[in-house]
């Protein structure tokens, strides 16, 4: 029997900055993360891959949240947010520079939306972090390095997408979102999400509607503590 074995050591650093600005009834809370790991990576055959040490961003980025009040319950809301890939000194995701719209997400930017919050909920319009992500796949990424996301099996944030957050409801939310031509084979993608919490924690059910030429759907349940 042939034994294969990749021994990888990564040592993740990161630091944020907020900070806080406001004109006249205009509100903008920026805000950055530096994030940068370094690895040692040995594996037992190196015909496959040599060994290595280097440096490498782990999702480094910068942005702000932005809210103006229109009446009362009733405020305008907006966030732009921006991939900086420390180890090679670009704006950029340095996860796969070969994304690009085509796929749904734009990789210069990582968030950019707008909408409105009220009383009623929340209602978002742009690129952002899918409900179906941050309900089910969340509690098992939350530790995030370069590497994370594998265990996911759904996507992370799309453009042209609208989405509604219904406000807590004794501890019972529901969340929804439609994203244009973002599911399987240039369809539509629809996610619904429900969930509970009692103390520190949380119980969540979850619907990502693929569609697409085989009519996929990814249903998950989460318990996060």
């Amino acid at each position: 029997m042939n034994r294969k074995t990749l021994i990888a050591t990564a040592v993740t650093a990161a630091l944020a900055v907020p900070a806080y600005a406001q004109a006249n009834d205009l509100n903008f809370d920026f805000y950055g993360s530096a994030r940068v790991q370094v690895e040692s990576v040995h594996p037992d055959n190196e015909d496959v891959l040599d060994s290595y040490t280097g440096v490498r961003d782990a999702y480094s980025r910068i942005g702000f949240n932005a809210d103006y009040q229109f009446t009362e319950g009733l405020t305008l809301i907006g966030q732009l947010e921006v991939p900086f890939d420390i180890a090679n000194k670009k704006v950029q995701d340095p996860w796969d520079q070969d994304v690009g719209e085509e796929d749904g997400q734009s990789r210069d930017i990582r968030v950019a939306q707008i909408g409105v919050q009220g009383d009623i909920g929340t209602l978002t319009y742009g690129q952002m972090w899918m409900p179906y992500y941050n309900a089910i796949s969340y509690p098992v990424d939350m530790f995030s390095t370069y590497y994370s996301g594998f265990a996911t099996y759904t996507v992370f944030r799309r453009q042209d997408t609208i989405s509604y957050y219904s406000p807590d409801m004794n501890g019972l939310s529901f969340a929804f979102a439609w994203s244009e031509d973002n599911g399987l084979d240039g369809d539509d993608r629809i996610q619904l999400t429900g969930s509970y919490s009692f103390g520190d924690t949380t119980v969540s059910l979850g619907m990502d509607d693929e569609r697409g030429d085989n009519d996929s759907t990814i249903v998950g349940l989460s318990l996060a503590h």
